[in-house]
């Protein structure tokens, strides 16, 4: 509470405060009337600046210094502006905007150090704002984003996964909210990200290598989830939203109120979630995959002539189910207890309340983001602190957890911009992060550590007239200080020390022939270092069944990947298509242990029978391509059909076990739709139907080695979706979004879900959990504005 009071103390100070300087003003027009366009977003994402057009299309930001920026004019229906200019204080700025049924353009921030056209960028960059992510169906922010080509979701259940891009994920991937890096215990398959979709105003994703910006863990790309909301001056803005799915009894409610006073900015938001289990045809009720979640966040900040400052804080807590599948003789799931003792569940099956065994996660995140004035140049400056207090609950006669255990990272970024014009860029940066992770029982899987990392980049882009040339290098260092531990079983394991050195970097090249054509080339160099899991576990890993081994002389992942992306935007075709190549020095990956008698090596622990796994290394290389075209047959220009294709594959260079195939890749996909969208009338407004097909081929290029993975069977999901806004006055109106998912209620299994691999049911001879069934969802939005007295 004090913590909060002091950052609405700072808020209402700095209105009180406040003084107009550098007013960046101008006018936006519609180019084919020449009318003023009201209602146009003006956005400078590197500066947190927004604005919004009035009536007369005009529109003006205060504070705004000197020197080169990039702006970002955006309007449902038109294209969007996406320009790098010299601001120049006492000139009223004139931009025009074209009618368009496809935006093609937008502002990027991910994987460079300064925002920029996305068609000026080397790397494949994927961009979903929140709009969009309301036409999806309720559910985790990784399944929405799995709609993408190329990204996938390694799921354990009902609402729980993690972000695999290009057939790479866990430790490859890499989140990051606000500038500041998800540090949450990530090494867990189960484990999923600690950020709730509600608060998540864009997300852009990085497909490829992002090492030279980011460090450690960007070799497959990054997830730069962006939760600041644009908003005018004078405004108070919010948006209320209710989400209802069928098939779990999935129920949301979420809220978020922002404002732009003066010089000062503050931003709330408020979200809760609850879920029953989920059911299918082929298990019925899958017992325990139930959760509760819920989140908060608060962020307050000034803006001035040298910059800005802005604080702010996350919570988020999530209890969740772990579904272990075991089956009695009727095939009903089951539990052992403390004394290898077997039960049917019993309880209420729409319950939200977990039952043992799950997992009860709090997050907390506060960090500090600068920009600064400095020498005539700009300095970025972001410090983060972060706890995540992970507790696992797996014993029946005891209340308390089984695993109690909190990290806490201290993290920063700081970016000068040497050079910083709107044809030539030249930065220089250092990041750093140190943390600590504490176990508080006996028993544990990682153990205790001390870690630091430390990293310096100098990053180059040239723009010409057509081309872009980008790139840079980048030297890191990681000292770990893993702890001698005892568990509980009085079995010493011994400490020992690591340190990892690397250099990475990249080159790229962007091509724009023409308004309508895009080419991108990108060679990089990039690594991660081995994570605690992969180096120090062991133990029982209830979430994942396994007792897992850690192998603390893992080397550093290093791979050298190149990609080509090709696009083609024309006003009725959309088309685009990139591939990739990538070769591992040394991947790392876990296998299941073999026993002397050839079978699967298995441990009893506390009474649960564990299979054996442990991490290993060796040289491999991956190739994968994604493929999508959006069509817009004239003169039918409501009509969308859309269809994108994505594969990736994967081999060790030597047999493992066996096989050649790399471990958890996913199936080839082809996601296609039939999209019908009207602007409507005075009562509805931007109405749409959209019917949607989902193909996932078959898997018949598993990891077989150590009996590891089995091959998966191909299904097709169909799916509907209806949706607009209802006015109820000139500028009021609830967005709302109906959504069936899987119609036909097909019995399937991801390949990547880590259910696919327990108990087989004795009664319909089916192995493992399958995926959820038939559900319907329906989704409100109400957003409002109240504008201040007009001056």
């Amino acid at each position: 509470m004090r913590y909060l009071s002091l950052l609405v103390l700072c808020f209402i100070y700095h209105c009180t405060t406040a003084n107009a300087q550098n007013v960046f003003t101008g006018i936006i027009l519609d180019i084919s009337t020449g009318k003023p366009l009201p209602g146009v977003t003006v956005f400078f994402s590197d500066l947190k600046i927004s604005s919004l057009s009035n009536d007369s299309g005009y529109f003006s930001i205060s504070f705004l210094s000197p020197g080169s920026h990039t702006i970002e004019l955006s309007c449902v229906g038109y294209e969007s502006v996406v320009e790098t200019f010299s601001f120049v204080a006492g000139k009223t700025y004139i931009y025009q905007l074209s009618p368009t049924i496809l935006e093609n353009k937008t502002v990027v921030v991910t994987g460079i150090v300064r925002s920029a056209n996305v068609r000026n960028v080397p790397i494949k960059v994927t961009v979903l704002k929140a709009a969009e992510m309301n036409r999806l169906a309720p559910g985790s922010l990784v399944e929405r984003i799995s709609s993408i080509p190329g990204i996938s979701n390694l799921s354990t259940g009902n609402g729980i996964g993690k972000p695999v891009i290009r057939g790479l994920g866990n430790s490859r991937v890499l989140v990051v909210q606000d500038g500041v890096r998800q540090e949450g215990q990530q090494w867990g398959d189960e484990h999923g990200l600690e950020i709730d979709d509600a608060m998540v105003q864009r997300i852009e994703i990085i497909k490829g290598p992002a090492s030279l910006v980011y460090g450690s863990d960007a070799m497959a790309g990054v997830i730069n989830i962006i939760s600041d909301i644009p908003v005018s001056e004078g405004i108070w803005k919010g948006n209320l939203s209710s989400d209802y799915q069928t098939n779990s009894r999935l129920r949301k409610v979420s809220g978020w109120l922002a404002t732009q006073q003066h010089s000062a900015t503050l931003q709330m938001s408020l979200s809760a979630r609850t879920s029953a289990d989920y059911e299918n045809r082929a298990d019925g009720k899958v017992y325990n995959s139930r959760y509760r979640q819920s989140s908060a966040a608060i962020l307050t900040g000034i803006k001035r002539k040298w910059g800005y400052a802005r604080i702010g804080g996350n919570f988020y807590h999530l209890k969740a189910g772990i579904v272990e599948g075991l089956r009695n003789s009727l095939g009903q799931f089951a539990y052992e207890d403390d004394f290898g003792n077997q039960h049917a569940y019993t309880g209420n099956e729409n319950s939200s309340q977990p039952h043992t065994p799950y997992q009860d996660v709090q997050h907390i995140k506060v960090n500090a983001d600068n920009l600064f004035k400095v020498l005539r140049k700009r300095l970025y400056l972001n410090v983060s602190m972060q706890q995540n207090h992970r507790k696992e609950f797996g014993h029946f006669a005891s209340k308390g957890p089984e695993l109690d255990f909190r990290l806490n990272t201290l993290g920063w970024v700081s970016r000068f911009f040497l050079i910083d014009k709107s044809t030539w860029d030249l930065t220089t940066g250092i990041t750093g992060m140190y943390q600590e992770n504490k176990n508080h029982l006996d028993e544990y899987i990682i153990p205790d550590y001390d870690l630091v990392d430390a990293g310096v980049f100098v990053y180059a882009q040239r723009k010409f007239q057509k081309l872009t040339i980008a790139g840079g290098v980048r030297v890191d260092t990681r000292n770990i200080a893993v702890k001698e531990m005892t568990s509980a079983d009085n079995e010493q394991r011994p400490g020992f020390h690591k340190s990892l050195q690397n250099i990475s970097g990249s080159i790229g090249f962007a091509w724009a022939p023409n308004l309508q054509s895009n080419i991108k080339l990108n060679f990089s160099h990039s690594y991660r270092t081995p994570s605690m899991a992969e180096l120090a576990s062991y133990g029982a890993h209830e979430g994942t069944l396994r007792f897992e081994y850690g192998n603390s002389k893992l080397k550093n992942e290093m791979n050298w990947q190149g990609d080509i992306a090709i696009e083609k935007n024309t006003d009725h075709l959309s088309f685009s298509i990139s591939g990739f190549t990538n070769y591992f020095s040394n991947y790392i990956f876990y296998q299941r242990l073999a026993a002397y008698s050839g079978e699967d090596s298995v441990l009893i622990h506390h009474s649960d029978t564990l299979s054996a796994f442990a991490f290993n290394e060796h040289k491999a290389y991956m190739w994968g391509m994604e493929m999508s075209v959006d069509v817009h047959p004239h003169p039918l220009d409501w009509l969308h059909l859309k269809s994108a294709l994505s594969l990736v594959n994967g081999r060790f260079v030597t047999p493992l076990g066996g096989s050649s195939n790399l471990p958890l890749l996913p199936a080839p996909r082809i996601l296609s739709e039939i999209r019908v969208e009207r602007k409507g009338n005075r009562t509805f407004s931007n109405l749409y139907v959209k019917a949607e097909a989902d193909v996932n081929l078959k898997q018949n290029h598993p990891f077989t080695g150590y009996n590891t993975e089995t091959n998966t069977n191909a299904y097709t999901l169909v799916n509907f979706s209806v949706g607009g806004n209802w006015v109820y006055g000139r500028s009021r109106y609830i967005t709302f979004h109906f959504t069936a998912m899987n119609i036909f209620d097909k019995i399937y299994q991801s390949h990547l879900s880590r259910l696919k691999y327990t108990d087989l049911n004795p009664v319909t001879l089916r192995k493992g959990v399958f995926n959820i069934g038939r559900s319907f969802s329906i989704s409100l939005q109400i957003p409002f504005e109240i504008s201040g007295p007009k001056k």
